[in-house]
């Protein structure tokens, strides 16, 4: 008969042997998923045709999540009937869903509205195009950021300015880990450069200007991506404007 002794040994000989892997420093936490990332940026001014403005066609990669930009200025803030957004990948309807970002944000020269996408449809050769539709506007801005990952919408805020820099009203914090932190701005001016925020990006493809005030101006679009410890920080997106500014801002967390 096995003594108490050899039966304790027997049994912390099995525990190690199955090579059970307790917890310790550096092993990997997956609790807050894949990290997002950036994946590109696009954006333009210019002439409403008939009521439909249209994007600059770019790639995608089915899944992703897309921030979209809609800016115009008619002299009396968000005058027209809010735009809807449509979109096409390879000629042929993405059956994406585009939906509201917020409120829209308005002062008297000018209208700031953003959408997001998610798990949007894929498309190669530049073949992913956006379509805002609306009435009673001549000249439009639009810009659109992809990034992987993020499925959610989490935390918004927005603002309006007639200064050189312009702030989100309010900060976000983050209701998990990882997230993206999105800026987004539309000035009635034509504008020559912006500054981004502190830890933000503007990414090529982030910015377009009409070359003339109130055609509708300039728009600019800012991201930071949190990977950890997210929940413990705020964020309040501002961008800092080269030229006379008359600016709303409208920021928003995904997750």
């Amino acid at each position: 008969m096995l003594s108490f002794i050899q039966i304790v040994l027997l049994f912390w000989h099995g525990l190690f042997s199955a090579q059970i892997p307790f917890p310790g420093p550096g092993r990997a936490s997956t609790a807050g998923g894949a990290s997002p990332a950036f994946v590109n940026a696009t954006s333009l001014t210019g002439a409403v045709l008939v009521t439909d403005f249209t994007l600059t066609g770019f790639n995608t990669t089915a899944g992703n999540a897309l921030v979209v930009l809609v800016s115009y200025s008619t002299g009396a803030g968000c005058s027209v009937p809010t735009p809807t957004l449509a979109s096409t990948a390879g000629g042929s309807p993405s059956g994406d869903t585009f939906t509201q970002i917020g409120s829209s944000v308005a002062q008297a020269f000018q209208c700031t509205i953003v959408y997001r996408a998610f798990g949007i449809a894929g498309a190669t050769s530049n073949s992913y195009i956006i379509t805002a539709s609306s009435t009673g506007w001549s000249t439009a801005g639009m810009g659109a950021m992809q990034f992987t990952v993020v499925s959610s919408l989490d935390q918004t805020c927005s603002g309006t300015g007639s200064g050189a820099t312009i702030v989100c009203s309010g900060s976000m914090t983050p209701s998990t880990s990882p997230e993206v932190v999105v800026g987004i701005v539309s000035n009635y001016y034509f504008a020559d450069t912006a500054a981004a925020g502190s830890g933000f990006t503007i990414p090529m493809g982030g910015t377009a200007a009409s070359g003339t005030d109130g055609t509708p101006g300039s728009l600019y679009m800012e991201y930071l991506i949190c990977a950890s410890g997210c929940t413990g920080n705020m964020y309040t997106p501002d961008m800092a404007i080269t030229g006379t500014g008359y600016t709303n801002i409208i920021g928003a967390t995904l997750q």
